[in-house]
């Protein structure tokens, strides 16, 4: 048996295994009761084991083979990622515009209900200069929408929620909030553009 194995092919070895399955009789008894093989049998059950090694190599070479090539997929698809994207301007640099820029970034505050006013509360969003009760024009904040200036700025918040069209508010509290709704009425959550805060160069508390 052991020639066998290290010349016989494995076709030649399950043909002898098919050749060997008459001999898988029933188990005999021993007079004591317990259930032994006959030799025959034993030596066809290893045959059979040893026919499956072949067969389990394969499987797990084939399985390496996938993964490999699976890996090699995503490094290549990354990389031509990479290469290719070409970040949203908007997003990456603000408007097109001197001075120094702060983009509000999602989650937005539903502001009074409305469709399309909404409100960012925040520290150092030029604190210094925002409008409060005492003084409610002394902002010099712009307020951009992609590239399109919105305004009128120091608007009341009654009309940034309930007329809209790019009114906008810089108010001192808990920081700083920012009021202001989209240009076109749109919600600012999910209208897909950006919205900057610009200090004009040169502004300064009045």
């Amino acid at each position: 048996m052991a020639v066998f194995l290290k010349t016989g092919s494995v076709r030649d070895l399950e043909a002898l295994v098919q050749r060997s399955s008459p001999l898988q009789a029933e188990p005999v008894r021993s007079p004591s009761g317990a259930e032994r093989l006959l030799p025959a049998q034993t030596w066809c059950y290893r045959c059979r084991s040893v026919a499956t090694v072949p067969m389990i190599i394969r499987y797990k070479v084939r399985k390496l083979a996938c993964a490999i090539a699976a890996f090699g997929f995503y490094f290549a698809a990354a990389h031509w990622l990479q290469a290719t994207y070409t970040p949203n301007p908007y997003f990456a640099f603000g408007p097109d515009v001197p001075g120094e820029k702060i983009r509000l970034v999602p989650p937005f505050a539903q502001f009074e209900g409305s469709k399309f006013a909404v409100a960012k509360e925040r520290y150092n969003l030029f604190d210094e200069l925002a409008d409060s009760e005492d003084n409610n024009t002394q902002s010099t904040i712009e307020l951009y929408e992609n590239n399109t200036r919105l305004g009128p700025a120091h608007s009341n918040h009654p009309d940034i929620a309930h007329l809209g069209g790019g009114r906008f508010s810089h108010w001192r509290k808990n920081g700083t909030t920012v009021y202001w709704s989209s240009s076109d009425n749109t919600n600012p959550m999910t209208n897909g553009r950006a919205y900057w805060v610009v200090r004009p160069p040169q502004s300064g508390k009045h």
